[in-house]
């Protein structure tokens, strides 16, 4: 008894073709994602330097403080004695 085989088409080149798609959908995403992220990061670098700037003036009245502090209690000692 011979058994007849029939042709059919290769099912490796259909699964190659959508795998091929699946990855092309995935490095889509993926570089939606990155450049979201550098839009947020961006963001985040903009708030940080604009944070350092009211840290600085915070430091600078602190500074300023001190010294009408000492220079109070020097003339409160000056006048006191």
């Amino acid at each position: 008894m011979i058994l007849k085989l029939k042709k059919t088409k290769p099912i490796l080149w259909e699964k190659r073709k959508s795998n091929m798609a699946t990855a092309n959908e995935s490095f889509a995403k993926i570089a939606a994602h990155e450049r979201e992220c550098t839009i947020r990061y961006e963001n985040i670098e903009k708030r940080l330097d604009q944070g350092q700037v009211r840290f600085n003036k915070l430091e600078n009245m602190i500074w300023g403080l001190y010294v009408l502090m000492i220079t109070s209690g020097v003339l409160a000692g000056m006048f006191v004695n």
